[in-house]
């Protein structure tokens, strides 16, 4: 990195900046969350059918994921 470009600490809690934050608040808003478990196995068959449903839904996921300011730059 050229020592003329200042770094600037990013926040440690920046949902815009953390794309795992957004998933987990859409994970936490679909059906696991409103639902009700008799176990935990039942519990963890839900929530890996919610990922698996999430993971394969790529309409949803690039977007939420996406950063245009983390993007590679060919110097």
């Amino acid at each position: 990195m050229p020592g003329t470009i200042p770094r600037m600490p990013l926040p440690p809690q920046d949902p815009e900046l953390n794309p795992v934050g957004n998933v987990r608040a859409h994970l936490c808003a679909s059906r696991p969350a409103i639902s009700v478990c008799e176990t935990c196995q039942d519990i963890v068959a839900r929530c890996c059918n919610a990922w698996n449903v999430f993971a394969s839904d790529l309409a949803t996921l690039r977007p939420m994921t996406a950063r245009d300011s983390a993007r590679a730059v060919n110097v």
